[in-house]
């Protein structure tokens, strides 16, 4: 019966697995959205707000109830890589990468404006979001995990006994987990557990005393408590700035 139930899956319109990253380019039109010429590979990715991963079986619980589960999802129209499930969260790259140029400037005199820039992709700008390198696994996907088992896979088990489980009913449940952690994301990074100072405020101060104690709280993903971080030095003039670069991914992300 599982077999059965597997085989509906992959005929039917919900898809829980990975597409190409062309695929995800042409969804994915929120978030930081890198697009500086073709030098600067790396500097984002394309971030899955529920991931791949949570919505395997073996993060499902209770497993005893795998069988309806994906019976339900058999029934559901859901894409796991829509654009509403897309993000574009930075990597390392633009933190080592922000140096005194043109976007370091304007990022002193306009905030707002350097926001606006990183998230248009301008070159050594840093956008007001959590880093998708900085504590993706294990916090973040732990958190969504507990999530979904909580409210989305517990809530179609309260449908079983009476039959009322429907394809659409998965589709909202995974719909409103989604709008969920994406406004969590979008909140850390522009400060809202650091009294609005945000993830390009604190990278720029991240040495000054107000921020020091608390500058690496916006880059991270982690839903709970952030890992506390030493501040990077700041960039050195002339040389040292192979070291520098060094020191930043021991220190940091």
């Amino acid at each position: 019966m599982a077999k059965e139930h597997i085989k509906r899956i992959r005929k039917s319109k919900f898809n829980r697995q990975r597409a190409s990253t062309s695929t995800l380019r042409g969804n994915c039109s929120t978030g930081y959205m890198f697009t500086w010429g073709t030098g600067a590979a790396g500097q984002a990715e394309y971030h899955h707000i529920l991931p791949i991963e949570c919505l395997q079986d073996d993060c499902i619980q209770p497993d005893s109830h795998i069988e309806f589960f994906r019976n339900c999802m058999a029934l559901t129209v859901w894409d796991i890589n829509n654009g509403d499930n897309l993000i574009g969260l930075p990597t390392k790259f633009p933190y080592k990468g922000f140096v005194d140029n043109v976007a370091a400037v304007i990022a002193e005199l306009n905030p707002g404006l350097a926001n606006a820039q990183a998230i248009a992709g301008g070159f050594g700008a840093v956008p007001d979001l959590p880093c998708h390198k900085r504590e993706h696994y294990p916090a973040y996907n732990d958190g969504v995990t507990d999530d979904l088992n909580n409210n989305v896979w517990l809530k179609l088990m309260e449908d079983q006994p009476k039959c009322r489980a429907k394809g659409k009913d998965i589709q909202g449940h995974l719909e409103n987990a989604s709008v969920h952690w994406r406004m969590k994301l979008v909140n850390r990074g522009r400060g809202g557990d650091t009294g609005g100072l945000g993830a390009a405020y604190c990278w720029r101060n991240r040495n000054e005393p107000e921020c020091e104690p608390i500058w690496f709280i916006p880059f991270s993903m982690n839903p709970g408590t952030p890992e506390r971080l030493k501040p990077p030095p700041e960039r050195p003039v002339g040389k040292g700035v192979k070291a520098w670069f060094q020191k930043i991914f021991e220190l940091t992300f």
